[in-house]
């Protein structure tokens, strides 16, 4: 008996792919606590407390629209100026139907913000895969001044760059949706640590870019409130 119980230990050992799950697992987590983070300096913008209804949209439709794929009757889907939600029954794709439906904000937003990052720089769609495919740190820090090199000035900056900010909202999770993923990647580590650890990596890399935007959106925003606090120091120094 000992015996089989250590053959199977030591198969599940070999094959399962725990460090890809681990990392997965603390990825996904730091993206939602960024996320969050990002979501709440952003709203003490009145720009933003009043014009986020572009992220608030795609974020629930990125939900409806899942919901159709995989199968899930939509009983409501509403949309307000700074909140909105999907009310949806079970859908029919077994297992990962509701995960997928709650992820799906996640690679929606990634596929706006490639299409922003194209329009308001000079990289081509190549250069920019290509440079996702690196892995670390140090590649990730020199996507990040590439892009921010290869930003075309000109008056439609204004533009990309609030849909940049805005969309970035769209990758915050709601209670409900990490409960949802939660409950799904239960399943998913049973099967990916055997047969999908391919999936793993893709996972992997698609939440690593996500963070690195919303890092990005935290910076601009750090930035852009310095100087509004600095204005504001100014104004009241003059005034006394």
């Amino acid at each position: 008996m000992l015996i089989y119980l250590f053959k199977i230990l030591n198969y599940i050992y070999i094959h399962f792919d725990f460090q890809g799950i681990i990392l997965l697992l603390v990825l996904f987590y730091l993206l939602s606590f960024l996320s969050k983070k990002y979501c709440e300096l952003a709203m003490r913008f009145v720009f933003f407390k009043y014009f986020a209804f572009i992220g608030i949209f795609w974020h629930e439709f990125s939900h409806y629209l899942m919901c159709k794929l995989t199968g899930a009757n939509v009983s409501r889907f509403k949309v307000k100026l700074n909140y909105g939600y999907v009310i949806h029954q079970k859908p029919k794709v077994p297992f990962f139907g509701t995960m997928l439906i709650s992820l799906a904000p996640f690679f929606s937003g990634l596929i706006f913000l490639t299409a922003v990052i194209l329009l308001m720089t000079d990289i081509s769609f190549d250069q920019l895969m290509f440079s996702l495919q690196k892995t670390g740190l140090a590649n990730f820090l020199s996507l990040i001044v590439f892009v921010f090199l290869s930003i075309k000035l000109n008056w439609w900056l204004i533009l990309y760059v609030y849909l940049f900010l805005n969309i970035l909202i769209s990758f915050v999770p709601s209670g409900q949706d990490i409960k949802n993923i939660a409950a799904g990647l239960i399943v998913y580590v049973i099967i990916s640590g055997f047969v999908l650890w391919e999936l793993n990596l893709l996972f992997v890399s698609i939440i690593s870019v996500a963070i690195v935007f919303v890092i990005c959106g935290i910076v601009i925003l750090k930035i852009a409130d310095t100087i509004r606090n600095l204005l504001h120091f100014s104004k009241l120094k003059n005034t006394i």
